[in-house]
């Protein structure tokens, strides 16, 4: 299978975002709770839980029209990352054992990172604002 390594990861994100439509974020909208189901369920990426929160969090809050602060690419990147982890066939299919996983929590990661910046700002604005509420299902 060889290394996946950070490179990739941005590559293969700066890639996505160029596909990524209205249809797309909607989708991401749509399917929160398949999200966090995937992410409770699976011990590898659960430490990614409060930054898939967040990231989330946005996606809905742009879609919504609540917050539009933020440069479209930056969408894009968080919306396609979300949409790579909730496909089950991708660079690893997450049915192999202990690896199908690693790309999706790369590939998060990685996201996180390229956005930090604007996540840090949309934070802010939510706190301020008191969007972002306490979430029961990280019990």
């Amino acid at each position: 299978m060889g290394e996946f390594s950070k490179k990739q990861a941005k590559k293969i994100i700066r890639k996505g975002t160029k596909k990524i439509s209205e249809l797309d974020l909607k989708t991401v909208v749509e399917k929160e709770n398949t999200i966090f189901d995937k992410l409770k369920n699976n011990k590898t990426l659960k430490s990614l839980y409060e930054d898939i929160k967040l990231l989330v969090s946005l996606i809905k809050d742009y879609f919504n029209g609540n917050y539009k602060n933020i440069p479209y690419w930056s969408v894009a990147a968080i919306t396609f990352s979300l949409l790579y982890f909730l496909n089950p066939a991708d660079i690893f299919p997450d049915f192999i054992p202990l690896v199908g996983f690693i790309d999706d929590g790369l590939i998060l990661s990685v996201c996180y990172k390229m956005v930090k910046k604007d996540l840090d700002e949309y934070k802010a604005w939510a706190k301020q604002t008191n969007e972002i509420k306490p979430d029961e299902r990280q019990s």
